[in-house]
């Protein structure tokens, strides 16, 4: 009963507290409320006094990052204009020594094996030679713009970049395939000092050195010099190039407007002339991809030997109205002697096979000048071209092909025994005695 009472007693004074508590709880609500009520009226008053302010527009724009040593923004073989890639309406690759210096690319043929569209062929072992879009373009290849489709293999020491322009391209370059075009872009003096070292070696003896040197001579001259040279050979039996490249030049630019290019190159190239295993129809013979069909002695009787060289002269200049001219008078010489022993064809039996020997000469002179123009009009910028180009060329060749020792048997040419016994000393005798007095003369 004592307990009872107790609990009694506390409930008690609970309920007496709460009682209590609520004319507070009102008075506390009742002063919130003014509070918040005296507040949005002051902000009702603060905002009316506050003029209206209207910001000025602000353009963002954003574009893709492009550019730079793998990806270049800009060509120059689409509109004979530095342009952006991304305004013509034409497919132009572009591949920078940046990038065949990481493939290891030494020819032509390989930097173009990464381009889409471009097939590379093996050129009867004497020459450069690719279809674009299944069209030959062995006569349309460019250098600086200039025609240079000379049969030989074209050195990358003197070369800052390759632009492969696809489709008909006629409108600014004249003659040419359906495919497209290849146009090499050389190195050209600069105003700053650059001093570059570069070398491969590799499996099957290949030896290459190159080098790059840019220095400025003062404010307003500059001279470059590239150069390289080569001895290989190859995982075919008896191969071997070698060659070198040597390519000076000269910048004279004495103010902003104005600028005078002087430029040389070099080529010697010796080699194999190597065209490869026999094919017969169907696909080739199912043979050892090293065994070489020619001489035994190859390196003396199946070489082909070039000699190519060219200088350019470049002048540019702008006028005070903007008009800019430039006029490049360019003049190349090359002298080849191709010897090769091919095998044309077989029966079940016979192996026959023929020595080729063919002399050329190719000579030619190019101008090229033009006017260029910026212009706004119509909302847009403009860029007016107008251009005359005068070429000449003279190309000239003299050829003799017989008949040497046939092979008796396919089988006997897979082993190096056989292939020594085929390629005899009579061999000599065959090549002096059916040789023709006059290369013009055909056996």
């Amino acid at each position: 009963m004592q307990q009872t009472n107790f609990k009694l007693k506390h409930i008690t004074l609970a309920v007496l507290a709460s009682l209590l508590a609520l004319p507070f709880a009102s008075v506390a609500e009742e002063t919130v409320r003014e509070a918040a009520a005296e507040s949005s009226s002051e902000i009702e008053k603060s905002t009316a006094k506050v003029e209206e302010v209207e910001l000025g527009k602000i353009n963002i724009r954003a574009t893709k990052d492009t550019g730079g040593l793998y990806q270049p923004a800009n060509t120059t073989t689409g509109t004979k204009t530095n342009a952006p890639l991304r305004d013509i309406p034409q497919t132009i690759n572009v591949v920078t020594k940046e990038t065949w210096r990481d493939q290891g690319a030494r020819s032509l043929n390989d930097t173009l094996h990464s381009v889409p569209g471009v097939s590379v062929l093996a050129g009867d072992g004497a020459r450069d030679q690719v279809l674009i879009r299944g069209f030959s373009s062995q006569t349309d290849n460019l250098v600086d713009g200039f025609r240079d489709d000379a049969t030989y293999f074209r050195d990358l020491a003197n070369i800052e970049r390759i632009e492969v322009i696809k489709g008909p391209a006629s409108a600014l370059y004249g003659r040419g395939g359906s495919g497209g075009l290849i146009n090499r872009i050389t190195k050209k003096p600069m105003f700053e000092t650059l001093y570059e070292v570069g070398g491969i070696a590799g499996s099957y003896n290949v030896k290459r050195g190159e080098i790059d040197f840019n220095q400025p001579l003062s404010d307003t001259v500059a001279v470059r010099l590239a150069a390289s040279v080569e001895d290989s050979e190859s995982f075919r039996d008896q191969y071997f190039l070698e060659r070198h490249l040597i390519a000076p030049s000269i910048l004279f630019k004495p103010s902003d407007s104005t600028s005078l290019l002087f430029q040389i190159d070099y080529l010697d190239d010796r080699r194999v002339d190597d065209l490869g295993v026999p094919f017969r129809i169907g696909g080739p013979l199912n043979v050892k991809r090293s065994q070489y069909y020619g001489s035994l002695n190859a390196k003396k009787d199946d070489v082909i030997q070039t000699h190519s060289s060219g200088a350019t002269i470049s002048f540019d200049h702008v006028f005070d109205s903007g008009l800019k001219i430039r006029n490049v008078f360019r003049a190349t010489d090359l002298d080849q002697d191709r010897n090769d022993t091919r095998a044309p064809g077989f029966t079940a039996t016979t192996f026959t096979r023929q020595h080729t020997h063919i002399l050329r000469e190719d000579k030619g002179i190019f101008n090229q000048t033009d006017l260029m123009l910026d212009v706004d009009g119509f909302g847009m910028k403009h860029a007016l071209l107008a251009g005359l180009e005068l070429n000449h060329q003279d190309k000239d060749s003299w050829g003799s092909r017989f008949n040497v020792d046939p092979v008796k048997s396919l089988s006997e040419i897979l082993c190096e025994r056989s292939h020594t016994t085929i390629m005899s000393s009579n061999r000599k005798d065959s090549y002096d005695k059916d040789r023709p007095s006059h290369p013009g003369q055909t056996a």
